[in-house]
């Protein structure tokens, strides 16, 4: 973060405020890199500022119910910069195309979750209307989370006590329950593992490849930013010059 705050003070005093916001380096990374560099400004403004509320807490200079609500951020930021590191883990050989399958499966999961979501949200309003014949009736949001740990095999049957006064309408949950859970867990369940099956034997083919764009873009980063106006990187030029001793070549292996 020192590091990150040193360089860009740098580079705005060498080009100024205006000029360094205008500047084509500057333009181009938000331009390509947009949601990346947007979560790394997040980060370096949560990443000191959390543990700065934390101390202040512990030594009295604020209200101590500030910890309970920083504990939240401080979770979310521990995930985000995780899933940040994945671009340096993607540098590894052995992970990086791994790395590319599984982003392009998680694309493949926002699909299939708008689909499901047809599905889902069907059957709620089926059993909302249902249960809405009834006082203690369970909320519309109760409904969605049983139906999604029905998929976890999380079953309990008590869900219907309600209607156990109404056989019509009892039986009428439990056929829905049975029709809802068939759909899921043997249609859709199947349908999302073959495009896992399908996404796989297309991504890995190009793989490597793609794990080479990544290895490239992270080196990129680092080379745009050693050679940033202001900035002096010792070692760079020293690395690269040893490469071209040893392999007469940028060498991406």
């Amino acid at each position: 973060w020192g590091a990150f705050v040193l360089q860009a003070s740098r580079e705005v005093a060498a080009l100024g405020p205006a000029n360094y916001l205008r500047s084509p380096r500057v333009l181009a990374e938000w331009r390509v890199r947009r949601l990346l560099n947007a979560l790394d400004s997040v980060h370096l403004l949560l990443v000191p500022l959390v543990p700065a509320v934390k101390a202040c807490v512990a030594t009295g200079a604020l209200d101590p119910s500030l910890r309970p609500a920083v504990a939240p951020v401080a979770a979310a930021l521990q995930l985000s910069l995780a899933l940040r590191a994945l671009q340096y883990v993607a540098l590894n050989r052995s992970l990086g195309p791994l790395l590319v399958i599984i982003v392009e499966m998680f694309g493949d999961i926002l699909s299939f979750v708008g689909l499901y979501a047809f599905i889902l949200l069907g059957f709620a309003n089926g059993f909302y209307v249902l249960f809405s014949a009834d006082a203690a009736s369970p909320s519309y949001g109760a409904i969605v989370e049983t139906q999604l740990l029905w998929l976890l095999g999380n079953i309990d049957f008590d869900f219907f006590g309600s209607l156990a006064d109404a056989p019509v309408l009892l039986n009428t949950a439990y056929a829905f329950f049975w029709v809802y859970t068939s759909l899921s867990v043997f249609v859709m369940l199947n349908l999302l593992i073959a495009i896992f099956n399908s996404t796989y034997e297309r991504v890995a083919v190009e793989s490597e490849a793609e794990w080479l764009w990544l290895r490239l873009e992270a080196m990129l980063d680092f080379e745009v930013a050693a050679h940033a106006p202001g900035i002096d990187a010792p070692g760079f030029e020293e690395y690269y010059s040893e490469l071209r001793e040893r392999n007469k070549q940028r060498a991406v292996r």
